[in-house]
C-alpha cells in the first residue's frame, strides 16, 4: 500500500502543477516518514504507516490558497487538503464538538452508507480535505469532507474514503437541525487517488481558474 500511494500521489501531483505551475506554491513542505511517525505517536490519532506518503511528497496545502481536489458533489466548491497538524486538530475538534451538539440543542439529522458507522464522530476517522460553500442570500452553508475510516460498519473496507456533507441554514434568532450525509466514494485512499488521475487524464477534471482543481 505505502510504495502504491506514494506513486499515486507523485502521478497526482505532477498533473496539478501541469496544469498550473501557481498550484505548486499552495502545496505544504514535505515531513520525513520519522518526523511523521513522531507526530502520530506523540497524538495518538492512529494513522498507519501505510498512510504516511500522504504527508510526505507534500503535507497538505495553504488553506488561504486554491482547492486542489474537486468535491465528490459537482454543484459544491472545491476540498483543501489537510495537513497532518490540521488532520490532529480537526480530528479533536470533532470529537469534542458532540459535547455542544448534546448540550446546545443542534440537531442533527443523519443519513449514512450502510458501510459508515452511524454516530456522530468516530476517532478512527481521520480527516484529510475539507470545504465549505456559502450560500449569503439564503443563509445557507454546506460543510465538506474526506475522511479515512479506520473502524467501518460491516460490509465496509478499512481504510475507506467517506464523503461527507454537512448543510445547515444561519440564522440569528432560530437553532436548525443539520442535514449530514456521508458516502463511501472509495475503498481505500490508493482506489480514490487512482479515481481522481483517470479523471484528470481524461479531461474531466483540471484548473478551473479561481475554483481550482474542479470538475469541467
Amino acid at each position: 500500500m505505502s510504495d502504491m500511494l506514494s506513486e499515486k500521489l507523485a502521478k497526482f501531483h505532477g498533473l496539478v502543477l501541469s496544469a498550473s505551475s501557481d498550484l505548486g506554491k499552495v502545496f505544504g513542505k514535505g515531513m520525513s516518514r520519522a518526523q511523521i511517525a513522531k507526530s502520530v505517536r506523540l497524538t495518538g490519532i492512529g494513522l498507519p504507516e501505510s498512510h504516511f506518503p500522504l504527508f510526505e511528497r507534500f503535507n497538505g496545502q495553504k488553506q488561504s490558497g486554491l482547492p486542489v481536489l474537486p468535491c465528490p458533489h459537482r454543484k459544491w466548491g472545491g476540498l483543501k487538503m489537510c495537513s497532518l497538524s490540521l488532520m490532529e486538530e480537526w480530528r479533536d475538534a470533532l470529537i469534542g464538538s458532540e459535547w455542544m451538539y448534546q448540550n446546545c440543542g443542534i440537531g442533527r439529522e443523519l443519513s449514512s452508507s450502510e458501510r459508515v458507522r452511524s454516530e456522530f464522530w468516530s476517532p478512527s476517522w481521520l480527516p484529510i480535505a475539507a470545504g465549505e460553500t456559502l450560500f449569503r442570500k439564503e443563509r445557507r452553508a454546506v460543510n465538506t469532507e474526506l475522511f479515512l475510516d479506520f473502524e467501518p460498519a460491516v460490509g465496509g473496507s478499512r481504510g475507506q474514503v467517506v464523503y461527507q456533507e454537512v448543510e445547515r441554514v444561519v440564522s440569528a434568532d432560530k437553532i436548525s437541525p443539520e442535514n449530514c450525509t456521508r458516502t463511501v466514494i472509495a475503498d481505500s485512499i490508493v482506489d480514490y487517488f487512482e479515481g481522481l488521475i483517470s479523471m484528470m487524464e481524461l479531461g474531466r477534471i483540471g484548473f478551473q481558474g479561481g475554483k481550482g482543481i474542479a470538475w469541467r
